[in-house]
C-alpha cells in the first residue's frame, strides 16, 4: 500500500523544488514506493530460492573388484587421471588384469533434454595370467547418486557394444544396469535385466551389441549403477562401451514439448 498524502515540510519543499503539480508529485511518490516494494519482494524471493536450492550433485565412483577386495576410484581422487569433474579415467593392473577405463560425464542431477545418463565411454581389459582353477572374473562398476531429472521417470534403458580379441570359447561379458530409488551408491533396484555376450573362440575378433529397456516408476532422488562382469582366458582382451539412460513418462515429454513451443512462440512475437 502506497504512502498517503500527509502534510509535511519535506514533501512541500520537494514539490516546490521539482516544480510539478501536487497530483503529479504524489503519483511520483507512489510509483517510487511501489518500485521499492517490488524490488524488496523480488530480492526476498531470490533469497528464498537460494536457501532452498539443492546441494551440489554427487560425484561418480568407479569400483573394480578382483577377488574379495574392491578398488574404489572416486571422481577427482588420486587414482583418477582425468581432471574433468564428473568423469573418471583409471589405468592400471588389478589382480592379473590390465585395465583402462574411461567413463562418460555423469549428468547428475539429470537433464530435461537427455534424461539421466550414466556412461562408460570405453573399457579395455586384458588378461595377463593363467588363472587355472581360480576364477578369472573381474567386476567393473560405476555409480552416481542424486539424480532428480526426469522427475516422473518411466523407463530405464541400457545398451552396449563389445569386442573380444584373442578370445577362447567361454570368454564372457555380462552387463547390468540399475536405477535405485534408495539413492545409495552401487545399490540394486529396478533393472532391464542382464545383457550377456559369450565368445565362441576361433576368430581374432568377435563383436557383440545389445540393448534392453524396462518400465519403471521413480520420482527421485535416485542412483544409477552400471555393473560389468568380465571373464577372459590368458591373453584374452575385451573392448566395451555401455550406457544407462532413464527417461520420463510420455506425458511429461509431451508437456515439456508444449511448454518449449509456447516459449518459442512468445520469443518470436517479442522479436516481431
Amino acid at each position: 500500500m502506497g504512502p498517503t498524502k500527509k502534510g509535511g515540510s519535506k514533501h512541500t519543499t520537494a514539490r516546490l523544488l521539482l516544480n510539478v503539480p501536487d497530483g503529479l508529485y504524489w503519483r511520483m511518490i507512489n510509483m517510487t514506493h511501489t518500485t521499492r516494494n517490488l524490488t524488496l519482494t523480488v530480492g526476498m524471493a531470490a533469497a528464498a530460492m537460494l536457501s532452498t536450492a539443492p546441494a551440489a550433485e554427487a560425484a561418480p565412483i568407479l569400483k573394480l573388484t578382483r577377488g574379495e577386495v574392491p578398488l574404489f576410484v572416486p571422481d577427482n581422487s588420486a587414482l583418477d587421471r582425468n581432471p574433468i569433474a564428473g568423469q573418471i579415467t583409471f589405468i592400471g593392473p588389478i589382480g592379473g588384469f590390465q585395465t583402462n577405463v574411461v567413463t562418460g560425464i555423469s549428468n547428475s542431477p539429470g537433464s530435461t533434454a537427455l534424461g539421466s545418463t550414466l556412461q562408460i565411454n570405453s573399457l579395455d581389459v586384458r588378461s595377463l595370467v593363467d588363472f587355472g582353477a581360480v576364477s578369472n572374473e573381474l567386476a567393473i562398476e560405476l555409480t552416481d547418486t542424486d539424480f532428480t531429472i526426469p522427475f516422473n521417470a518411466s523407463s530405464i534403458q541400457s545398451s552396449y557394444g563389445a569386442t573380444f580379441v584373442n578370445a577362447d570359447p567361454g570368454d564372457r561379458l555380462e552387463f547390468q544396469s540399475y536405477v535405485n530409488d534408495s539413492n545409495t551408491p552401487f545399490g540394486f533396484g529396478m533393472s532391464p535385466g542382464k545383457q550377456i555376450a559369450t565368445a565362441t573362440g576361433g576368430t581374432l575378433l568377435e563383436s557383440f551389441n545389445d540393448d534392453a529397456s524396462k518400465d519403471i516408476s521413480v520420482t527421485g532422488p535416485y542412483a544409477l549403477h552400471n555393473k560389468i562382469f568380465v571373464s577372459l582366458s590368458p591373453q584374452g582382451q575385451l573392448n566395451f562401451s555401455g550406457t544407462t539412460l532413464v527417461v520420463p513418462e510420455p506425458a511429461s515429454l509431451a508437456l515439456m514439448g508444449a511448454g518449449l513451443a509456447l516459449i518459442a512462440t512468445a520469443r518470436r512475437r517479442r522479436k516481431a
